[in-house]
């Protein structure tokens, strides 16, 4: 009975055991690989479900060859294993299940730098995706394979496998493979001191995902652009990238993009040698990290604030920095940045004359140094059985292509001897009649010959010539990524440059208003500013117009005083290039509409522009017109003409492509993107637009949108296009500009300011101290609880104020505010 009882646990436990092994390699099957910030690799995961003893089984295989820590491929019992699993996924259909699974366990191998079971594992996988014919399969398989090579310093075999995978990814028409086998080859290059082919893979890879509308990738690209440039030491152009990349992630809500963003951009001023607008940006990057929780990056910008506040000379916040640094690095294994925060600590201590520290210090550092030396020597061991390893079975395949070829020459030699005595009987028993059929059979064979050759020949031509024609596509699409790139780069300094004149002649103007001449200059010169701001609007509308997240509002608009404005816009410019500038509203044309002011106001600005940009000595047309026209409704059609350069023929299905300019026209400046953005902007209004053109003579560009409803003219508002401008100035403009409130504390009650010190010697001094916006927001909930305490409006709008400083992340603001409120202190206690 004992005996029984005894038994019958073992095989509990075996049981459990076993089912044990299926839940945890399931566990790990089934979670997600995705492209990390800003890494680029990637693989498939398993979503498939166990509903069957053969999936089991696979999954059983699969778990025996990972509860094995040595070299799988010199393994023979796991071998054994791995064929069993494909004997079986293939008898049951279940191939593309097992390729994924093995894939998805190479990557988890991968994750624990078990380098040379990754490779098997992922070749297996990769084999199999071949017997299917799966292409989709084998473009990631061969991503994830050339990662690996990658991360052992194999730059050949990665290009290789990565090539691979990008040649499927096009037959496959799987555009994020492609993007993914791009970024990895331009990481490579990367790695191995080639920018400038680097660039190149960055920006293919940019324009793929800015075709996918995939922000995500487009960050990581534009980050990784900024990483070329700060390897160039071209600093400025890195924090534009860098910012550009932010500017994506901000509008994602990626919070790890942005604390990578914002480290980037510490890093770039550290190296100019700007310690403290690097300590800002640091702080920025280790606020976001810690409220998504990634330790990693969290340890790196503790670490970075650290060796910033010891380049600034503050030991005591450098040494609480670095400590907190490598308690999370310990925690989490980061064995760099271990190392590099014991150096740190070693040069601290050393300065401080604290030597038994700093001895110790160096002690634990040179321990990780030496740890990190062994584990690079694991990869090179790994890399050298790889090789190892490839260049026996490249070598196994040669020998085997030697028998073939001896096999195939012994063939060849029987084939001889049977004809030859074969040719003997026949000549024995026919004489002369098999001599004549054999020299017609000679010729009948050599004149196929000669036609196969003749095709032979036209096919090598054809595919030559189809190689020049897509060398020259290449050439020609390479170039247009070029003017897009270049037009980015400049967009922002040729735009504000122009405002700045303009606001400056305002300002001047202001200050000598002592006549009616100088009122209209400065009546001109405000409406042109206005158009300046709606303009980079424009531009900064873009990428949203394209991602279908403009908003568009209707609100009457009274169509006659718009297009007077616009029309004294333009007067003087006409002017300038000797063009006459003439306005036609036809008397049907209803005093007010419902519409959008401020798109109406970007779509004309950018045709009339464009005409007078392109007219000399000429005369250019603006009708405004309506038809189908009812009670509440019409049909307006609004038509630009102008008599100068026109469009050729050859350009006409070019000309609404973004960046695109006419090569005609190239001493002209511009960005080639006003056309782009009316094109869009008509879209979205649910309007139409077409042209006509003739090189030499111009061109009539034509709008139409149907069923615009007619208002009475009493609904429209007191100058209401002038709010239009001013609502977009005032969202374009940061907080800094909407925020002047100032403390005064001589109104306040005298309790109230003796706890306003109170306040100042503790938060606000740690506030101002570190910088941190944890601090800042312990401040400003101390001032709001004063504020309700005391019921002291002017305190409560300054901490609201405040508050949406500190939530949009505003640096220069906050400096502003807490630069206010420390001179108010001072000013009390001088008095």
């Amino acid at each position: 009975m004992i005996l029984s009882i005894y038994m019958f646990i073992i095989r509990l436990i075996v049981v459990l055991i076993f089912w044990g092994n299926i839940f945890s390699l399931s566990e790990v099957l089934s979670q997600k690989t995705f492209v990390n910030y800003p890494s680029s690799d990637s693989t498939i995961s398993s979503e498939n479900n166990i509903k069957s003893k053969d999936s089991i089984l696979i999954l059983d295989y699969i778990n025996i060859i990972t509860t094995d820590s040595s070299d799988i491929k010199s393994t023979t019992r796991n071998q054994k294993y791995l064929n069993r699993a494909r004997d079986l996924a293939i008898k049951t259909g279940m191939l593309d299940y097992l390729a994924e699974i093995v894939d998805s366990l190479g990557v988890v191998k991968r994750n624990n730098s078990e380098y040379s079971t990754a490779i098997m594992l992922h070749q297996f996988a990769l084999e199999i995706s071949e017997q299917t014919g799966n292409k989709e399969q084998g473009a990631i398989f061969n991503n994830n394979l050339g990662v690996v090579y990658r991360r052992i310093n194999a730059y050949s075999k990665a290009i290789d496998h990565h090539q691979k995978a990008l040649t499927l990814a096009e037959l496959t028409k799987n555009k994020k493979s492609q993007s993914v086998a791009i970024n990895s080859l331009g990481n490579i290059q990367l790695i191995l001191g080639n920018t400038d082919e680097a660039l190149k893979y960055f920006k293919q890879s940019y324009s793929i995902e800015e075709e996918r509308g995939d922000n995500l990738g487009k960050a990581i690209n534009l980050n990784n652009l900024g990483h070329i440039y700060f390897q160039k030491k071209d600093f400025k152009k890195a924090k534009e990238y860098y910012n550009l990349s932010l500017d994506l992630n901000k509008e994602i809500n990626s919070l790890r993009g942005q604390g990578i963003c914002y480290s980037d951009l510490g890093a770039v001023y550290e190296a100019e040698g700007k310690y403290k607008q690097a300590l800002k940006y640091y702080q920025l990057a280790l606020s976001l990290n810690l409220s998504h929780g990634d330790k990693i990056f969290q340890a790196q910008d503790y670490l970075h604030l650290g060796l910033i506040n010891y380049k600034l000379e503050n030991h005591d916040l450098a040494n609480n920095f670095i400590q907190k640094s490598l308690v999370i690095a310990r925690r989490i294994g980061a064995k760099e940045t271990i190392k590099d925060a014991h150096k740190a600590l070693q040069k601290l201590y050393y300065e401080d004359k604290n030597y038994k520290m700093a001895l110790m210090h160096s002690d634990t550092f040179e321990m990780y140094r030496d740890s990190i030396m062994n584990s690079s020597l694991q990869k090179e061991i790994a890399s050298l059985k790889i090789s190892f390893e490839s260049e026996r079975q490249e070598n196994l395949i040669s020998l085997l292509e030697q028998q073939s070829k001896i096999d195939q020459l012994e063939l060849k030699r029987q084939r001889i001897y049977s004809w030859l005595i074969f040719a003997a009987f026949i000549m024995a028993m026919g004489g002369i009649s098999f001599l004549a059929l054999y020299l017609s059979s000679k010729n009948k064979t050599n004149r196929i010959l000669k036609k196969k050759n003749e095709e032979i020949e036209r096919a090598r031509y054809n595919l030559k010539k189809l190689a020049d024609d897509l060398y020259l596509a290449k050439k020609e699409a390479e170039k247009s990524n070029n003017i897009k790139s270049e037009f980015l780069a400049n967009m922002s300094h040729e735009i504000r440059t122009p405002l700045n004149g303009v606001i400056g002649y305002t300002e001047l103007l202001e200050k000598t208003l002592d006549s009616e001449i100088q009122k209209n200059y400065l009546n001109n010169i405000k409406v042109s500013s206005k158009v300046l701001l709606v303009l980079i609007s424009d531009v900064l509308d873009l990428s949203k117009i394209e991602a279908g997240k403009v908003l568009v509002k209707y609100k009457p608009l009274d169509i006659k005083n718009l297009f007077s404005e616009l029309n004294l816009i333009f007067e003087n410019r006409a002017k300038e290039k000797n063009n006459q500038l003439k306005l036609n509203i036809n008397d049907r044309v209803p005093n007010t509409i419902n519409f959008n002011d401020l798109r109406l106001r970007q779509i004309m600005l950018n045709l009339m522009s464009n005409a007078i940009k392109f007219t000399t000595n000429g005369l250019i047309e603006v009708t405004v017109d309506v038809k189908n026209k009812k009670n509440e409704s019409a049909d307006l059609i609004i038509k630009v003409k102008d008599n100068g350069m026109g469009i050729p023929k050859n350009e006409y299905e070019n000309i609404f492509r973004p960046f695109y300019q006419i090569e005609s026209a190239n001493n002209i400046e511009g960005t080639g993107l006003g056309l782009a953005i009316v094109k869009k902007l008509i879209d979205v209004l649910n309007g139409n637009i077409s042209f006509e053109s003739k090189e030499g003579k111009g061109s009539i560009f034509t709008l139409e949108f149907e069923d615009i409803e007619i208002l009475k003219s009493d609904k429209i508002e007191p100058n209401s296009h002038k709010t239009i401008i001013n609502d977009t100035l005032s969202n374009y403009n940061n907080s800094k500009s909407e925020f002047q409130i100032k403390l005064d504390f001589r109104a306040f009650d005298k309790d109230l300011v003796n706890k306003l010190f109170e306040l100042q010697k503790n938060e606000f001094r740690v506030a101002k101290e570190t910088n941190m916006f944890d601090h800042f927001k312990s401040f400003n909930q101390k001032l709001v609880k004063l504020a309700v305490e005391f019921n002291n409006d002017q305190l409560n709008n300054f901490s609201k104020e405040l508050s949406y400083l500190i939530k949009h992340f505003d640096i220069e603001g906050i400096e502003n505010y807490i630069k206010s409120f420390d001179n108010e202190i001072n000013k009390t206690l001088n008095n």
